[in-house]
């Protein structure tokens, strides 16, 4: 019957422990404080707890009660309002009296009912009473005063760190019972639109300004256009002083104006200024124009714009403004419609009693006018984001009054302006009069055809008058080839409409510009009286051959262009990077010959004696190469055609010299390195790292596990072919000491092929050594490649992950080699969508972290040796992310899918390290201080046990003798959860050593013989029950006796 009484009691024995945080406090309300002062608790920990017979003090000159709490079960992340009488909402009504900091500090504090456990906070300074805190006697670190109306709240609920200034901030909009909010300024980087082909890209990049991160606390960016274009971005985590790009991809819309704008959503930001962004482009000619301007009115009427929309769809213009010389701006406020007309001015009535014939639609007022000068003015149009459609200006020394300015031609950009000539003195939401002064013919070049034989060009000749053009005899002038052929027009276009004029030259075979022009006597604008193209007849005619982005101090940056077409060419270029493009410049190259394109060249010749003036050619607006990496283009500059395009990427370590192309006669397999020319570069001469004229080299050799085949890719990087070759493959066991196999392969030209290869033993490798012969074969340095071939085993693996620690501590992996015949000397990591490569040390055990700064701070924390952490760890995102880790020969290791550790400041183990890694296989570290870098898994395990036991010795143990009793624990899995109890045989609780501790599944759990209350117990005999629970649920549960003696 004992027995059973015990087994009873034994299960209804329960501890909570949890810990309630003070976590906001209103001490100075607005007004008289009396009534209206507040505490707010917070429970963060894993279960509930009875706040009944907890203790609330206040400290002025030292720590007094305020009261005692009554029964309150505190659930774990809910908060308890604890207010005086005119405090809405309150969960426990208090009197309280709390001091208002202003000359000396005061504290607050939470203490249980036994006094072993309090929670304090101390503001404002000095500490003239010393007045300790949860840290120190007395305090020296302090939260700020707040003032009046403002509540001092913790920056995260319930986070503790024992640093009233880190912990605690001054809440400007206090959150009874509610989440604190700590303000978080977040900033929209400028909006930037770019256009390709196909598409159009929105993005901007979103700043954390402030000194916390955004964790789980969520923002968006909302995009809209113009277009009905909308989508947002929604992004939940963002560290203080970090930054993350937003972007958006869609269809090139076909309309002539593109605005977007975007605007950040998020609550906790104090500063909306910085939330929004906008931009806009125009994807055809300016599509609005000024087209007429009465500046000089009679005295009865008013001043007005006329715009004009020469594009094939209505445009919005809310943003659009007139800007004048001064800088004042005439808002627009007003569609316009395609082919229409809108008239601004600052009095509508006067304006459409003075010309009836204006429609309402055509028609706005401004109440921002201002006067336009009568003698000389600067107008433009332009959007908010100073995208301009428009520009005119005018200097007149007398004008008649009730005369207003045309336009000449809606089919010009460049503005010219005659004097109205209608009766009426002006023609607004009309054709202007000046149109019908003068011809004006203009040419373009529409298509190009270019065939081995020809090239052909289809000229369009228009007629932008507003009449038919009588009494002329317009020709067409080629200059091609330095030749000029001139072509007579029989017919011309009638008016504003257009002809088409077919052109036919023999094919040059290189790079050929083209100018026409037409004459035409009397023309009205000549500046539309020529086109010139360009074209490129043979691909890859040119090629930037050499870069030098990073030059010696007080060096210009410059470019070397090389002629590789057979041609001699001459021909104008820009260059361009992803953010710039530089002015035209004219090149002139022989066959063969180089070119070195600087802004300086006085610099550039001081600095290689060696170059002459013909060698370098210098252009206006340069571009400024990126230090580390970019993109270079090569354009025609009359048809913005692409003749070369690189990327290159320069190290910290190569920095001084140039970059120069290994392959200068290659179109695509071609890459750029360092000089190895003593000078640091070789600008006007053939490159230093040009390959030898035969090289044979493996470019890829592939294991493939599953069909017992290695892919190969042999490539000849020299610059002339190789007419055969023989490929050999040589396999070994894992001593390196039996000759398995060979093959010999003959082939010709570079090639790809599979050999078949045997299958590894399980858990083993094999080596295979292949090697390449060829007799014209100038480097024998790179004809051998070994690869290894892995059957389920394990040579190296993710032994430890720290993705959740604690407030300023970095995030790493650890990796365990596991396998002496084959350690991969690099390892490809892949977490999520972020891939790390690392050339790992020859230890058993390394580290991988972030950067140099989280490198130290793991070693300086751990007393770690720094050349066992490795650096370039990608975020390890939270909840848990994929993990992919393989060598350069495409053997994966490990692959898995991590759960984020339950506890910050915890670990996640690999229980057997060369043991699969499924979920059962990881399990939270049992080590006191949360985590064991380089060091044994707490949780390790060679084996799981096949059975449970527990032993206790020694048994009879005399705890009045210093004796301790060890408890050794064994259960057939692999993590479990324990609780361990100590009852005497009365059935009471005399010691509770484990509740629910994560443990591996061998373990030891020591009783040194005392309650606790920490006294020794009586002689006798006393119970211990132990109770396992595995993750799944499966419960195991044992009852043994332990004899304390004397």
């Amino acid at each position: 019957m004992r027995n059973i009484f015990i087994y009873i009691l034994l299960l209804s024995v329960d501890i909570s422990f949890c810990l309630p945080k003070l976590n906001e406090i209103l001490y100075d309300p607005e007004g008289a404080d009396s009534g209206k002062e507040w505490i707010e608790i917070y429970n963060n920990g894993t279960q509930s707890v009875n706040l009944k017979n907890w203790i609330i003090q206040s400290a002025g000159t030292e720590f007094q009660t305020e009261g005692i709490l009554p029964e309150f079960i505190l659930e774990p992340s809910q908060f308890c309002l604890i207010g005086d009488s005119l405090v809405k909402d309150c969960d426990i009504f208090m009197k309280l009296s709390l001091q208002n900091g202003g000359s000396a500090s005061d504290g607050v504090r939470i203490l249980s009912p036994d006094s072993s456990y309090f929670d304090t906070i101390i503001y404002d300074k000095p500490n003239t009473n010393n007045l300790p805190d949860d840290k120190s006697d007395p305090a020296e670190i302090f939260a700020p005063d707040v003032s009046r109306g403002e509540s001092l709240a913790r920056i995260y609920d319930g986070d503790d760190a024992n640093n009233n200034a880190e912990d605690w901030f001054c809440c400007q909009n206090p959150t009874p019972g509610l989440p604190n909010v700590y303000p978080t300024d977040l900033k929209l980087s400028p909006l930037k639109i770019e256009i390709f082909p196909e598409k159009a890209k929105f993005s901007t990049y979103i700043v954390n300004l402030s000194t916390v991160n955004v964790d789980n606390s969520g923002f968006s960016v909302h995009f809209s256009a113009n277009t009905g274009f909308e989508e947002t971005f929604v992004q939940n985590n963002l560290e203080a002083g970090d930054s993350v790009k937003a972007v958006f991809s869609f269809t090139k819309p076909d309309i002539p104006y593109l605005y977007a704008d975007a605007f950040l959503e998020f609550s906790n930001d104090p500063v909306s200024e910085n939330n929004q962004t906008s931009a806009s482009v125009f994807l055809e000619d300016s599509p609005v124009l000024i087209n007429e301007v009465m500046f000089k009115p009679e005295s009865d009427q008013t001043e007005w714009i006329e715009l004009f929309n020469r594009s094939d769809a209505d445009i919005d213009l809310d943003n659009f403004f007139v800007r004048d010389a001064s800088g004042a701006k005439i808002t627009c406020k007003k569609k316009i419609l395609s082919l229409d007309y809108l008239i601004l001015c600052p009095d509508s009535a006067l304006t459409l009693d003075r010309y009836p014939h204006i429609y309402p639609h055509q028609i706005t007022e401004t109440d921002d006018w201002t006067y336009l000068n009568n003698s000389a003015e600067k107008l433009i149009l332009s959007d908010t984001n100073n995208s301009v459609s428009d520009s005119i200006s005018y200097l007149i020394s007398s004008w008649e009054s009730g005369i207003s300015l045309e336009r000449i031609s809606t089919e010009n950009d460049i503005f010219q302006g005659v004097a109205c000539i209608d009766p009426d003195g002006a023609t607004p939401a009309k054709e202007n009069s000046a149109q019908n002064l003068s011809p004006d013919l203009s040419i373009s070049v529409k298509s190009t055809e270019i065939t081995d034989t020809y090239l052909t060009f289809d000229l369009c000749i228009k007629n932008l008058s507003t009449f038919p053009v009588h009494n002329v005899s317009p020709k067409i002038k080629s200059l091609y080839q330095n030749n000029i052929y001139e072509y007579g027009l029989d017919v011309l276009p009638a008016p504003k409409d257009s002809i088409l004029l077919n052109l036919k030259f023999e094919n040059p075979g290189a790079i050929e510009e083209i100018a026409f022009q037409i004459i035409n006597e009397g023309d009205l604008n000549p500046g539309n009286n020529s086109d010139t193209i360009a074209v490129s007849v043979s691909p890859f005619a040119t090629a930037i051959n050499e870069i030098s982005a990073n030059p010696p101090e007080d060096q210009p940056e410059w470019f070397e262009i090389y002629n590789r077409s057979g041609e001699n060419l001459e021909f104008t270029a820009t260059v361009r990077d992803r953010v710039s493009r530089s002015r035209p410049f004219k090149l002139n190259l022989a066959v063969g010959e180089f070119k070195v394109v600087a802004s300086e060249k006085e610099a550039l010749l001081s600095q290689y004696p060696h170059l002459s003036e013909k060698m370098i050619q210098e252009y206006e607006k340069p571009i400024s190469f990126n230090n580390s990496d970019d993109n270079i283009y090569l354009d025609l500059y009359y048809s913005d055609e692409n003749i070369d395009s690189v990327y290159y990427e320069q190290k910290p370590s190569s920095y001084g010299r140039s970059l120069e192309r290994n392959r200068p006669d290659s179109q695509t397999e071609y890459c750029f390195l360092p000089s190895e020319n003593p000078n640091s570069a070789t600008p006007g001469f053939i490159n230093s790292i040009v390959p030898p004229s035969f090289n044979l080299t493996f470019a890829e050799a592939t294991p493939h596990f599953g069909e017992n085949y290695c892919y190969l890719k042999i490539r000849n990087t020299g610059l002339e072919k190789i007419n055969d070759f023989v490929l050999t493959a040589k396999i070994f066991d894992p001593e390196e000491t039996d000759y398995i196999e060979s093959g010999v392969f003959s082939l010709k030209d570079s090639a790809e092929l599979k050999t078949e290869l045997p299958q590894a033993e399980e858990g083993e490798y094999l080596k295979v050594l292949f090697e390449l012969n060829a007799e014209e074969d100038e480097d024998l340095s790179d004809n051998r490649k070994t690869v290894f071939i892995g059957n389920n085993s394990y040579p190296a693996t993710i032994n430890e992950i720290m993705s959740n620690p604690k407030k300023d501590f970095p995030e790493w992996l650890e990796i365990k080699r596991c396998n002496n015949f084959y350690y991969p000397d690099t390892l490809q990591i892949i977490i999520k969508n972020d891939t790390c490569r690392v050339v790992l040390p020859r230890e058993k055990l390394c580290l991988i972290t972030g950067n140099d700064s989280d490198k130290k701070k793991l070693s300086s924390l751990f007393n770690l040796p720094e050349n066992l952490i490795l650096t370039g760890l990608p975020a390890l995102p939270n909840g848990g992310a994929s993990i992919l880790v393989s060598d350069k020969f495409s053997n994966i290791f490990d692959d898995f899918i991590y759960s984020e550790s339950t506890e910050k400041g915890i670990s996640l183990e690999r229980i057997i390290s060369d043991s699969a890694p499924d979920f059962t296989n990881w399990g939270n570290c049992i080590n006191p201080e949360g985590s064991t870098p380089l060091a044994e898994n707490s949780i390790m395990l060679e084996s799981v046990p096949s059975e449970k036991y527990i032993n206790i010795s020694p048994n009879p143990f005399s705890p009045s003798k210093g004796e301790h009793a060890c408890i050794s624990l064994a259960f057939p899995e692999k993590t479990i959860k324990t609780d361990c109890k100590i009852f005497d045989l009365k059935g009471r609780l005399i010691r509770n050593l484990r509740h629910e501790a994560p443990s591996a599944s061998v373990s030891n759990i020591i009783w040194d013989g005392k309650d606790d209350s920490g006294k020794t117990v009586a002689l006798g005999l006393y119970i211990i029950n132990i109770k396992a629970v595995n993750r799944f649920g499966k419960t195991y549960e044992k009852t043994k006796t332990v004899a304390a003696g004397k």
